[in-house]
């Protein structure tokens, strides 16, 4: 994948999760937020559309920041995709 043509960093996409549709690019709790909304569930929509009013939104972010910060640490594996040039040990 070509991050430059997406206006990203190897840093971008190492930190956050991204949403990258023709109209945004979304980072962090706020792309979270619009793949909840674009689920067919019901509940999950209802989740997005809180994630992103005011005042969760801004505790959603924090434990996006807290939570992705201390991945590593968490009782499963999380995915970690290979970065492109990105060597494999």
């Amino acid at each position: 994948m070509d991050l430059d043509a997406l206006g990203l960093s190897t840093d971008d996409v190492s930190r956050y999760v991204w949403l990258i549709t023709e109209e945004e690019h979304l980072a962090g709790a706020a792309a979270i937020a619009a793949m909840c909304r674009h689920q067919p569930q019901w509940r999950w929509r209802f989740v997005g559309h809180l994630l992103d009013t005011w005042p969760v939104s801004v505790l959603a972010e924090l434990a996006y920041r807290v939570v992705s910060k201390a991945r590593m640490f968490l009782p499963h594996p999380t995915c970690q995709c290979e970065l492109p040039g990105a060597s494999q040990s």
